[in-house]
């Protein structure tokens, strides 16, 4: 039961940020599987669960004491990941921020199957949260790419929603 909560736990977070919860859903998984195949004890697996219910926690407090909402802190997790990119991680808050901003009433319309010109404006609004932030630093190519992960992550992230 307890496997079953923190499983169903797990994939509901990873919808929305599966950049902060994806070693935690791999840890259960592989847990999981070693029970299956009888090499823990049922003692173990619990102990085990209880450390990824732990870890869990102590992700979502990480968060918090970044003072991001959950939608910010996926964008957050997303963007630590392009390294060389940014300064800093005020500066990675900042943008996590602002893209949230941007997006926030082009979401409430969005039909994300049906609204290519809807997608082409929160692919703009996105660059230019990324261009006025970045700078110079980085070429034209390199904040394409990044805006497009960012929609997709979006889509992703809202559609779940």
């Amino acid at each position: 039961l307890l496997a079953k909560i923190i499983n169903d736990e797990l994939r509901l977070r990873m919808k929305q940020n599966p950049f902060r919860y994806c070693s935690l859903y791999e840890m259960l998984k592989r847990l999981i599987e070693n029970y299956n195949v009888r090499l823990i004890t049922t003692a173990e697996v619990i102990d085990e669960l209880i450390e990824i219910a732990k870890g869990i926690r102590e992700k979502q407090q990480e968060g918090k004491k970044l003072d991001l909402s959950e939608e910010e802190l996926a964008f957050y997790d997303m963007l630590v990941s392009k390294e060389g990119v940014f300064e800093n991680y005020e500066e990675i808050k900042r943008v996590a921020k602002e893209i949230v901003n941007e997006l926030g009433h082009y979401i409430k319309v969005a039909d994300w199957n049906k609204k290519e010109t809807l997608r082409a404006r929160i692919r703009m609004a996105v660059k230019k949260v990324l261009i006025n932030i970045i700078d110079a630093r980085i070429d034209y190519t390199k904040i394409d790419e990044i805006a497009a992960e960012i929609l997709n992550h979006a889509e992703v992230l809202y559609l779940a929603a």
